[in-house]
């Protein structure tokens, strides 16, 4: 019997970027470079909840990309173990 509380669906947005940390850099600086560029993503999914292990199974679509960013459409699969 699968319980209804262990799948559901779910939509996102997710935007982020990654730069590198130099010392003695302001924080204007720091900030200009966090929103630069930012990665961002969109998608629908499902999500199967275990006593052990989450799984998602994700439709994801890139809307920006940065540079050096590797960009795939589609579908997606995720494990996620609970360790506490």
């Amino acid at each position: 019997k699968l319980e209804t509380k262990a799948l559901r669906a779910h939509a996102f947005v997710n935007a982020g970027t990654n730069v590198p940390w130099k010392s003695g850099t302001s924080l204007q600086d720091t900030k200009q470079a966090l929103t630069q560029s930012p990665s961002i993503s969109a998608g629908l999914g499902l999500i199967y909840r275990h006593s052990i292990a989450r799984i998602e199974l994700n439709y994801c679509v890139p809307l920006t990309a940065a540079r050096g960013d590797q960009i795939k459409r589609g579908l997606q699969l995720g494990i996620g173990l609970n360790f506490l």
